[in-house]
């Protein structure tokens, strides 16, 4: 079975196999953020830290779970006075 040629760009040509290598790594990396793209689409107030903490521990599985989980901790709401009265 002979690879298939495709072309990204010009100049830029992979074989299939490659081509594939290259989309599951970027899966990987998606996956691997997950828990710092969850933080930055619920407007999370750490998600600086959540990044931090995902980027430094994530590569274990407890440090990836637990970014995750902070990630998607509902936030309380700051109550300002004039809100109150």
């Amino acid at each position: 079975m002979s690879d298939i040629e495709i072309q990204i760009w010009p100049g830029l040509i992979l074989q299939t196999k490659e081509f594939m290598v290259w989309i599951l790594l970027g899966l990987l990396v998606l996956m691997y953020f997950a828990p710092s793209i969850v933080a930055i689409l619920r407007k999370h107030r750490n998600k600086l830290p959540i990044f931090v903490l995902n980027l430094f521990v994530g590569w274990t599985f407890l440090g990836w779970v637990g970014a995750l989980v902070w990630s998607c901790t509902t936030q309380k709401r700051d109550v300002s006075y004039d809100q109150v009265v």
